[in-house]
């Protein structure tokens, strides 16, 4: 008996999720990251709402090629999203770039906390 092939579709439905629990997972790394560097959780609340729904959508209208840097961007690349993807980066590039967002805000929290006078 000859095994079915795989189509990529078919791929996405079987590890969807698990690509959707790894983006929630650098989401809250940065999330984490960016609350610790902000003392204020109205102003990071502000700050969040402000950058998903005015800044991110505006510098990829502004900029086409930003678009696939952007949260939105990386987000639908990582969860595979239809559309123009000639403006979304590799699920696994996406994911990097994501971690290293992610990553940026830890270190920048880390430094700051290290130097808050407790």
């Amino acid at each position: 008996m000859v095994p079915p092939v795989l189509e990529v579709r078919d791929l996405t439905k079987r590890y969807g999720a698990t690509r959707h629990a790894a983006q929630d997972t650098r989401g809250e790394r940065a999330g984490a990251g960016l609350g610790s560097l902000l003392s204020n959780q109205v102003a990071a609340v502000v700050i969040v709402l402000v950058g998903l729904f005015v800044v991110d959508p505006t510098l990829a209208a502004l900029d086409e090629s930003v678009a696939g840097f952007t949260l939105s961007g990386l987000g639908a690349a990582i969860s595979g999203a239809d559309g123009d993807s000639s403006e979304l980066l590799d699920p696994v590039i996406a994911g990097l770039v994501w971690a290293l967002y992610a990553l940026l805000f830890v270190t920048l929290a880390a430094i700051r906390t290290a130097r808050r006078d407790i």
